[in-house]
């Protein structure tokens, strides 16, 4: 999709309203804008003022990371500290007047308050980045931005995992394991967009899992997969019955955040993977600490269909249950899923992808779950199929549902092109294809006509 493609798409959604959308897209032409200037636009300064700018760009990345892995905020750094602008004027004879009267502190922090904060747009704000992207377009021209701007697109960088961290993923990818990561690339945004999307199914499970109690109040809970701790506090701060949250996720650095992250002294958070021989071992030491017996109520949301045993990993939580305790586990099915009108059969062939990535979840966990819980001793089984779709929606909610079951997936064959690098030309196909699919997808979706629906498999089981 070509540059003027894009700028149309912005002006067409915020001429509908759909303000969160344009300044997203508007954000994206910029970033990308500014990397292939700081890439192919070198060529064309003077050797003086090309290495200025490749002396910028080594002290803001800290000689660790290239102009590929900055962001935004990084990228102009280096275009104020090198005087990219004056450099560009000199060699190319441009007026830059355009560029000089754009405000890019504020387009930053809208930048950052999209991206990380998750808030939505303002109509100023939105008009505010069209009008920036014009400024762009006409300060530096089209040459530079118009070819395949997915070429260009900044990888996401591996700094924000610790080196220890993307050697173990690799491990796991390499293994047969799930090498998902809540901390890599842009996932913690997308669960807190998850979150929002299946907070009233998971409130409704909840109560209905409270109910089969008859201890009404102290109750010690359990999440599992607890990321930064914020789904965790959002979901059993809901209920006045706890006395005690222990959260529990497998990365490290998601829990050194849940522990700074301010919540109430209910809460306490430890680094576990369940299925090491020291996983089990932190939760009892954990309810050890707490004075207790074990838990009440254990939560696990989109967590079993990562794991290479979920039964033995079910039969020992069961262990820790206290009598009458509940289970609550939410999953994934993506066969279950509607698509229409998808003549191409984009969604199909997406899922079918993705199924043959190496270090990919099960995908089709929603249906093995009730088999699972009541081969590992759990009764009073019950099954709750609820469904998100694009009916009714806005363009902002409908590209919500895309980003929380789409827009992950080429992670997977990235860090599959990390584990296996003799097959990474056949995996660079796949992402190649996969990048453009899900471009075309996410247009799809914008398009009120369009139909999508995809289930959201929810089991409550009691330890009777």
């Amino acid at each position: 999709m070509n540059l003027q493609v894009k700028i149309d798409r912005i002006k067409n959604n915020l001429d509908a309203q759909a303000y969160t959308v344009a300044a997203g897209e508007a954000v994206k032409i910029i970033e990308i804008a500014f990397r292939k200037l700081l890439v192919d636009g070198l060529a064309l300064l003077s050797d003086k003022d090309r290495l200025k700018v490749m002396q910028a760009i080594i002290e803001i990345g800290k000689g660790e990371k290239g102009v590929e892995s900055f962001g935004l905020g990084q990228m102009l750094a280096v275009l104020r500290k090198s005087k990219f602008n004056d450099a560009w004027e000199a060699a190319t004879s441009s007026n830059l007047s355009a560029i000089k009267m754009i405000n890019f502190d504020a387009l930053n922090e809208i930048r950052i308050k999209l991206t990380h904060d998750a808030a939505d747009a303002s109509q100023f704000e939105a008009e505010f980045l069209y009008q920036a992207v014009q400024g762009v377009v006409q300060g530096f021209g089209t040459v530079l931005l118009d070819a395949d701007a997915q070429t260009y697109a900044a990888p996401e960088p591996k700094s924000d995992v610790e080196e220890s961290t993307v050697k173990e993923l690799i491990q796991k990818t390499q293994a047969g394991e799930s090498s998902y990561s809540p901390v890599q690339f842009d996932e913690l945004e997308r669960l807190r967009i998850q979150s929002k999307l299946v907070e009233d199914v998971d409130l409704r499970a909840f109560k209905y899992a409270l109910n089969l109690m008859d201890k009404k109040g102290g109750l010690i809970g359990l999440d599992i997969g607890c990321s930064e701790g914020f789904v965790t506090h959002e979901r059993f701060s809901s209920f006045g019955m706890f006395e005690h949250v222990i959260g529990v996720d497998k990365s490290k650095e998601a829990i050194e955040q849940a522990k700074v992250n301010g919540y109430e002294g209910s809460y306490s958070f430890y680094a576990a993977d369940l299925e090491s021989s020291t996983g089990i071992s932190t939760l009892k030491e954990a309810l050890k600490e707490k004075g207790a017996s074990g838990f009440d109520v254990i939560f696990s949301a989109y967590v079993f269909h990562h794991l290479k045993n979920p039964i033995k990993v079910l039969r020992e939580l069961r262990k820790l249950l206290n009598p009458n305790g509940v289970i609550i586990v939410r999953t994934v099915d993506d066969k279950l899923s509607a698509s229409y009108p998808d003549q191409e059969e984009i969604v199909h062939k997406i899922f079918e992808l993705s199924d043959r990535i190496p270090g990919m979840s099960s995908r089709e966990h929603g249906r093995k779950l009730y088999n699972e819980l009541w081969k590992t001793g759990y009764r009073n089984l019950n099954m709750h199929y609820e469904v998100l779709d694009t009916v009714g929606k806005s363009i902002d909610e409908r590209l919500m549902l895309f980003q929380d079951n789409f827009s992950w997936r080429p992670n997977y064959v990235k860090r599959a092109m990390e584990a296996f690098p003799e097959k990474r030309s056949e995996l660079e196909k796949d992402l190649e294809w996969l990048e453009n699919a899900l471009e075309e997808l996410e247009i799809m979706f914008e398009s009120e006509d369009y139909f999508h629906m995809e289930p959201i498999v929810v089991a409550v089981g009691q330890k009777k």
